[in-house]
């Protein structure tokens, strides 16, 4: 509960919500964190509930809402489709480009820098969670999408909205089917026709 509590307060960060709210569930998040009290239990005492510093009204329902769905309804509506399009709208009329030659257009591309390593380093941290058994597949539930993996993963196991197997033609593989990691000499396949090869026998497996 204090974790889908304390995501919903990020949420609403990124969302640009209110600051009272976005703290009142980062309150309730560490209250529901910290009791000793058997929150799913206690969910159908509302006054127990009321009992627990950080939790206020508003506050019980949201536990009791996580105890009787497992979600909670303003954390899925902040991760909808809709909003998701939004915030992308948002995002991208941000960078318009002026069509003025005489303004310097901003260079975005340390940017998409900084959005690969984002992106390289969320990678690595999925892959680390599915080794020591933290499987991270809720996204791809709440977005009704499905998993992009290794072939073999256990992510591929997991996945409840469908499994794409991922490849790289220009990575190398080691026996057992992870890549070779990149700090080896030896991790990329820079000939061309190697790669298409390897594509091809991607494709075909």
């Amino acid at each position: 509960m204090a974790r889908l509590l304390e995501e919903t307060a990020d949420l609403l960060e990124i969302d640009g919500g209110d600051s009272f709210r976005i703290r009142s569930y980062r309150r309730a998040a560490e209250a529901a964190a910290q009791t000793t009290v058997d929150l799913m239990a206690a969910a159908t005492d509302t006054a127990r509930l009321l009992e627990i510093p950080g939790i206020g009204k508003g506050m019980a329902a949201n536990l009791q809402a996580i105890a009787a769905t497992g979600s909670l309804p303003l954390r899925d509506e902040l991760l909808s489709i809709e909003r998701l399009e939004e915030r992308a709208l948002a995002l991208a009329a941000s960078f318009t480009i002026d069509p003025s030659p005489r303004r310097r257009a901003r260079n975005i591309f340390p940017r998409f820098d900084d959005n690969a390593r984002v992106l390289r380093a969320a990678y690595r941290t999925l892959a680390d969670d599915v080794r020591t058994g933290q499987f991270v597949t809720a996204a791809a539930e709440w977005l009704r999408l499905p998993l992009m993996a290794l072939p073999g993963s256990r992510l591929e196991a997991l996945s409840k909205t469908g499994f794409i197997a991922e490849g790289f033609a220009d990575r190398r593989y080691l026996p057992d089917g992870t890549l070779v990691p990149r700090s080896q000499p030896d991790a990329f396949v820079h000939d061309v026709e190697e790669a298409v090869a390897q594509a091809d026998r991607l494709m075909s497996e």
